[in-house]
């Protein structure tokens, strides 16, 4: 619970919910640096720069929290695609959602039909609309 609580915007908790929150954050120091690292690196995802990014990995590097510094290193072994997350307006969102639906088409239909059924769900017919689809 303590963990789903950290990415947790104030005004999205509960009343019981902002309580637990306050009491872990009274009883454990690290907990109140955790959650405002959580919601500032929410945040640059959302409008961040190549600047503040930098800044926040300084940041959780220097809190010391063994799982904020492994997270950082992770994210320094491919900070070209972190940078383009933070300051890229696009998204991969809808490729991977139709790469999803032609994985659940293949698994339904394994060991059930050949290359050309699979074909025909998946190919659109020629002709059809997009709204029609």
């Amino acid at each position: 619970m303590a963990a789903a609580l950290l990415g947790k915007i104030g005004y999205e908790l509960t009343l019981k919910q902002r309580e637990i929150v306050d009491r872990f954050k009274e009883h454990c120091p690290g907990y109140a640096i955790m959650r405002k690292l959580v919601l500032s690196f929410g945040s640059i995802l959302r409008v961040g720069t190549r600047g503040t990014l930098h800044g926040w990995m300084e940041r959780a590097l220097k809190t010391g929290i063994p799982s904020f510094q492994r997270f950082v290193r992770t994210l320094k072994q491919d900070i070209g695609a972190v940078e383009a997350a933070v300051t890229e307006r696009w998204r991969n969102g809808p490729v991977e959602g139709h790469i999803n639906r032609l994985k659940t088409i293949k698994r339904q239909m394994y060991g059930r039909a050949g290359v050309e059924l699979l074909r025909a769900r998946l190919l659109p017919e020629p002709g059809l609309s997009e709204h029609q689809l």
